[in-house]
């Protein structure tokens, strides 16, 4: 094992420093080859979208609603929180919405909300709920009103389509399209109310 007085002698060489470039090259290839490797199962499970169970009577009335058993606007008063736990539940599909009264509902009362939560779903949600977020702002077409509301959804959607098209997901790229479809050709029509 050489010195330290060799190894700074040799560090000093144009042949040192060239040997210390490379390593600190290779060095950089191996860290970012592991991260490649590593991200699926060490960094995304750390950022996904987590989405607390929705608490009993919440869950309820985003029952009574999807069921038909409760008006669409007894959701006009809720809170931020209680519609994005009724959000919770419709992306993690733990409420049974197949009429889907309960998101129409909340796209009505609570766009602004609604669409924010579905552009948090498009950054870090896993592959099912980014599939229910393209479904549930297919649902938005005709019910959003004003031009800024609507050209937010069809931002949106677009970005669904751009990611699915750059992680090679058919499924999702096929359903965002078609919804952008639906958004373009609504944003042409314009809003009556304008």
């Amino acid at each position: 094992m050489p010195d330290v007085k060799t190894i700074r002698r040799r560090l000093k060489t144009a042949e040192g420093q060239l040997l210390l470039l490379a390593a600190t090259f290779v060095g950089a290839l191996v860290m970012a080859a592991g991260t490649l490797v590593a991200r699926p199962f060490l960094f995304e499970p750390s950022i996904r979208h987590r989405v607390v169970e929705l608490p009993g009577p919440l869950k309820e009335i985003g029952e009574q609603v999807a069921s038909g058993e409760r008006p669409a606007d007894s959701i006009k008063k809720l809170t931020v929180t209680q519609v994005a736990g009724l959000y919770g539940g419709l992306i993690n599909d733990s409420l049974d919405d197949g009429e889907n009264r309960l998101a129409e509902s909340l796209f009505k009362f609570h766009s602004e909300v609604f669409m924010d939560r579905l552009r948090t779903t498009a950054a870090v949600g896993d592959h099912d709920q980014r599939r229910r977020a393209v479904e549930l702002l297919g649902l938005s077409t005709g019910r959003l009103s004003g031009k800024g509301n609507r050209s937010r959804a069809t931002e949106l959607c677009r970005h669904f389509v751009d990611r699915a098209r750059r992680t090679g997901d058919t499924e999702l790229r096929l359903v965002s399209e078609a919804v952008l479809r639906q958004l373009e050709v609504e944003d042409l029509k314009g809003d009556p109310d304008e």
